[in-house]
């Protein structure tokens, strides 16, 4: 891995300041599943045998029931989606307590539709697909690599291991054409379920081309919990080593002083996550329309009109957040990450 480039960051002046307002809480526990069915396995999927998986963010409320599921990420297949959250929208919970006061709290999880007796591999049609379509990634001709991505995908029969490799091709497709965003999108996916039925070297690249791409969109979180994934992967220790210093880069950066800004636009499901690193935030240079901003967080959740030159400040007892903010698809803005300050300093708390 190349150290040059990493960890350029260019940073604006910051002329807001945020605030904090602890408090503490003195007696905690986690929320409990009372009720959890498995999803039904849609039948014109499971005919054609497709396999895939989803992933699904909801908020458990004070009643324990679920409320607000929405789906974060999936092999993309409708059926899937549409029954993983028909069956989230349905589970039932013991709601989290906080000095005996039940809350709302927050949770991701992943649903993997896999059929009992399907193929593990690939078919030889597909791996022939998949090597025409590598040829001309090498050979520069993207057009045509991209005509025969959209045919791939329109086949019929789609098992985990399938997945994988589409995903991988689709993210070397699109490092071909220097789009950042999709090719995380897509190295993301392959980490999915799909990714144990991949040969570990394709995986170490995959997971070391995800954390390099992470960390240059100030990804810090994210870029974390992929090296810790790399950490899984048999035979990875070389790689691990190499990529230990910009890890501990990443650490100080975070714990640094300087602003941290992520560049964001809503996708076609009209919302923008991202997983904070640090406890302040604001947005700014919006373009386009945003209309809420939702801070998700192991035990709270609250809801705030999108705005900019406002800042916001996470009490420590919230735990790890989420942010999710609702807009119209291809608005774009920058979410500028914040350290805490002192109540001398406050502006608006959370």
């Amino acid at each position: 891995m190349k150290a040059a480039g990493l960890f350029l960051l260019i940073l604006l002046p910051f002329f807001a300041t945020a605030t904090e307002q602890d408090v503490l809480l003195s007696e905690q526990q986690n929320g409990e599943p009372i009720e959890r069915d498995p999803p039904k396995y849609p039948r014109s999927e499971a005919r054609a045998g497709k396999e895939g998986w989803v992933r699904v963010d909801f908020v458990v409320d004070k009643q324990g029931e679920v409320v607000d599921a929405v789906v974060l990420d999936s092999s993309g297949v409708a059926g899937f989606e549409r029954e993983a959250l028909r069956a989230v929208r349905r589970w039932q919970y013991e709601p989290a307590l906080v000095d005996g006061e039940p809350v709302q709290q927050c949770y991701k999880v992943q649903l993997d539709f896999a059929l009992h007796k399907q193929r593990q591999g690939v078919t030889r049609r597909f791996a022939s697909r998949i090597r025409a379509i590598q040829e001309l990634l090498e050979n520069q001709q993207l057009e045509e690599a991209k005509d025969r991505l959209d045919e791939l995908r329109e086949r019929p029969q789609w098992n985990l291991t399938e997945d994988g490799w589409y995903w991988m091709i689709d993210g070397l497709y699109q490092q071909a054409v220097g789009n950042v965003e999709q090719q995380i999108r897509s190295f993301k996916r392959v980490t999915g379920i799909s990714a144990r039925r991949l040969p570990d070297v394709q995986l170490r690249y995959v997971l070391q081309r995800l954390f390099v791409l992470q960390v240059s969109q100030n990804q810090f979180t994210e870029a974390l919990s992929t090296y810790e994934k790399l950490q899984q992967v048999p035979d990875s220790e070389e790689l691990i080593a190499t990529m230990a210093p910009y890890v501990e880069q990443i650490r100080q950066i975070v714990d640094s002083d300087q602003p941290l800004f992520v560049s964001a636009r809503i996708n076609e499901r009209r919302y923008w996550y991202h997983h904070l690193s640090r406890s302040g935030f604001q947005l700014a240079e919006v373009s386009g329309t945003l209309n809420t901003l939702e801070v998700r967080c192991e035990r709270q959740l609250q809801t705030f009109k999108a705005v900019s030159d406002v800042s916001w400040q996470i009490p420590p007892s919230w735990g790890e957040c989420r942010v999710k903010i609702k807009g119209k698809p291809g608005s774009e803005f920058k979410l500028v990450e914040l350290q805490p300050v002192s109540e001398t300093e406050q502006t608006a708390a959370l």
